[in-house]
């Protein structure tokens, strides 16, 4: 139910369009990626939220918000990259 929820599936296909950039880029700039994604739910109402019980939803805020998505964004990267894909060929 969860995964086919609009603001989730505009998340995962807002990471998959950053992710190339992402595994490519310096350090300093991975930060602002990760910030664009989040700013961009954001901006659309939409909120990062946690599962606390059967029935309760709470917002996680900025912080995790950041570390969940900096994961999203790693997330396949490294199988990418042995299936052959360089680095250099995505510049």
């Amino acid at each position: 139910m969860t995964n086919s929820h609009p603001g989730n599936v505009l998340y995962r296909k807002l990471v998959e369009q950053q992710k190339l950039r992402y595994g490519t880029c310096r350090k300093p700039e991975k930060g602002d990626i990760a910030r664009n994604v989040i700013e961009h739910i954001r901006k659309r109402h939409g909120r990062f939220l946690k599962k606390r019980d059967r029935n309760f939803w709470y917002e996680i805020g900025d912080e995790m918000a950041f570390q969940k998505t900096s994961q999203t964004l790693r997330e396949g990267l490294a199988k990418m990259y042995r299936n052959g894909v360089e680095k250099s060929d995505l510049l």
